[in-house]
């Protein structure tokens, strides 16, 4: 490693796995991929029963219920469809065996970004990383329907404002999965801007817990407010959204400005903003072997 002080967003990885400082593009954003679609074949149709029901958020107090007077929330049905299919569920369990859930979206065929809560206790070096082995990740999954079927994960990744200060601007992580379906599903994009992204039109969809178990939902509206690391809404979220996409729809597809990671604090819900040092860490994670 280097001896100069780590900043912040210092990439870190469950199995001390480097990476290089190539591939970063010079832009301001990555376009997102529509994939193949759904291959319909028995292999990917596995069925699940429904599970799920116990799971919580990692975050602790995540869970209050941050629906913001009535709850505009709405189930995705077409959940196969992207990007909603880029959208996963995610699964996996603390060192007492206590089963948690979050939620994801593709960044590459074979990477989805989240929430660094998701990946990794907030403390504790690379001690606090959960277990990639406990993992299942299920794309676009919609109840006990899985058209992609599930994968697991290889490897976590967050960075040392998250794994070793635990600063919620720092909550943002990726895991690196033991299949390429990405290519079918296709990817997000992703952007990052200096300016205000007040006003701007924005989505939130994921597998909140105080829905029946594995189902899709979410919610449009507005940026409230953005800081230089957080952007701030009043869409309805719930625990186990954790890690869902904060984005805009523009012409060619979907682009996250935000991680959601938080519940209402100050009568709004918030992410974590994709600054240029998150862009170039997820545009190096989805890159890495």
């Amino acid at each position: 490693g280097s001896a100069f002080a780590a900043g912040p967003d210092t990439p870190v990885a469950s199995d001390g796995l480097a990476l290089a400082e190539t591939g970063v593009s010079s832009a301001n954003a990555v376009a997102p991929f529509k994939g193949s679609g759904p291959r319909f074949d028995l292999s990917l149709k596995e069925r699940f029963t429904a599970a799920g029901t116990n799971r919580r958020d990692p975050r602790p107090g995540n869970n209050e219920r941050t629906v913001i007077g009535a709850d505009g929330r709405f189930r995705v049905n077409n959940t196969s469809d992207y990007p909603f299919s880029a959208i996963v569920e995610i699964s996996f369990d603390d060192e007492n065996g206590d089963e948690f859930g979050c939620t994801g979206w593709f960044i590459s065929k074979n990477t989805i970004a989240t929430a660094g809560h998701c990946v990794h206790q907030g403390s504790g070096g690379v001690d606090g990383f959960y277990d990639p082995a406990t993992y299942t990740i299920w794309p676009g999954r919609n109840g006990s329907s899985t058209p992609f079927g599930k994968c697991g994960a290889r490897r976590l990744y967050t960075v040392t404002g998250w794994s070793v200060d635990g600063k919620k601007s720092s909550d943002y992580g990726a895991i690196k999965l033991d299949c390429n379906k990405g290519s079918q599903t296709g990817f997000f994009g992703y952007f990052f801007d200096t300016v205000s992204l007040a006003n701007r039109a924005i989505k939130i969809f994921g597998y909140p817990c105080d829905k029946p178990a594995d189902q899709m939902w979410g919610m449009a509206g507005s940026v409230a407010s953005s800081t230089t690391n957080s952007v701030k809404y009043t869409i309805d979220t719930f625990g186990c959204q954790s890690g869902s996409a904060v984005y805009e729809t523009r012409d060619d597809g979907p682009y996250a400005m935000a991680v959601h990671a938080y519940g209402v604090s100050g009568g709004t819900n918030s992410g974590t903003r994709i600054t240029k040092a998150v862009f170039n860490n997820f545009q190096k994670w989805g890159a890495a072997p």
